[in-house]
């Protein structure tokens, strides 16, 4: 993509070629820029997680457990799994595995011994920043560049996207 003056968006984002009207990106342009975001968002999970001897699915599974904790919820290996789509064994093993390197501790729900509840860790916690620090920082740095509007509108996109995929993904279960 060219990133000349000429061909910049009305919002000077040198990156996105206009090809919509009023120099806006159209919906292909976009979409490819959501995939190159993807695979760019990938490779860093791929070499964070492989800097500390973690996986994509230990990653994946400390950024949920660190979100119910954020929320009030308590994790269990089922709802990890289903979070996660992981099967039981798949399951099992992963967190045998955060386990043993002292990221998640199981223990006995207080309410009914029979059910198992997952707790993370502070050092996992610190760990999970640590990891995404990096892309966090670079990340606040470019959305503090648009404007408040602009803001809105990115959030507004974020979500449907999020919801559309959640979406697709049940859909793709399903055939």
């Amino acid at each position: 993509m060219s990133g000349s003056t000429s061909r910049q968006s009305t919002t000077q984002r040198p990156d996105v070629e206009p090809s919509g009207p009023q120099g806006s990106p159209d919906s292909v342009t976009i979409m490819e820029l959501l995939e190159r975001f993807n695979v760019q968002a990938d490779h860093f999970v791929a070499a964070a997680g492989e800097a500390r001897d973690l996986n994509r699915s230990d990653l994946r599974a400390l950024s949920a457990m660190r979100a119910a904790r954020t929320e009030g919820a308590t994790a269990s290996p089922g709802v990890l799994a289903a979070a996660l789509d992981l099967s039981t064994p798949a399951t099992s093993a992963l967190l045998d595995r955060l386990s043993r390197s002292g990221h998640v501790v199981r223990k006995r729900a207080a309410t009914d011994g029979r059910r198992v509840e997952l707790e993370i860790t502070e050092s996992a916690v610190d760990l999970a920043i640590e990891v995404f620090a990096p892309l966090r920082n670079r990340l606040m740095g470019q959305i503090e560049s648009f404007t408040e509007p602009e803001r809105a509108v990115i959030a507004r996109f974020l979500h449907v996207v999020t919801e559309a995929t959640a979406q697709a993904r049940q859909e793709q279960k399903r055939s």
